[in-house]
């Protein structure tokens, strides 16, 4: 999965701890698989730093690098253990899957960035509101 990231930088090698923790997932770098978006917020990020131009960098990522859990109308869990290992977390396309979206922004807004029974995701993947 090719992946996008915009800021005001290049980065060769994304490194979390830069981050500040007040986003909407808290911790963590944000890429999206929208190459426009990336760009928006390139333009935007490079805008507030007083840079010339806004950067976007390209990430490759192979999904089966992690064991996913999926949230729509039930709790996330995942098929087979993983030992306390990272993980994926998906939210469905449905109407369940936007609540529990809205639920768990919600809650990394207020800190609380893990999913009951399995921690916290390092992958987290879902929608961006961009209206």
């Amino acid at each position: 999965m090719r992946l996008y990231h915009g800021s005001d930088v290049m980065v060769d090698k994304p490194v979390i701890v830069l981050n500040t923790g007040f986003s909407d997932l808290g911790r963590g770098f944000y890429v999206t698989d929208d190459m426009e978006v990336a760009r928006r917020r390139a333009q935007t990020r490079a805008r507030r730093c007083g840079s010339e131009h806004g950067m976007v960098s390209i990430f490759e990522l192979d999904e089966g690098c992690v064991p996913w859990a999926m949230w729509g109308a039930c709790q996330p869990s995942l098929s087979g253990s993983v030992g306390g290992g990272p993980f994926g977390l998906r939210f469905e396309e449905s109407k369940e899957g936007v609540v529990a979206w809205a639920r768990y922004i919600a809650a990394c807004r207020m800190g609380n960035t893990e999913v009951v029974g399995l921690g916290q995701p390092s992958i987290v993947r879902a929608w961006i509101a961009t209206e």
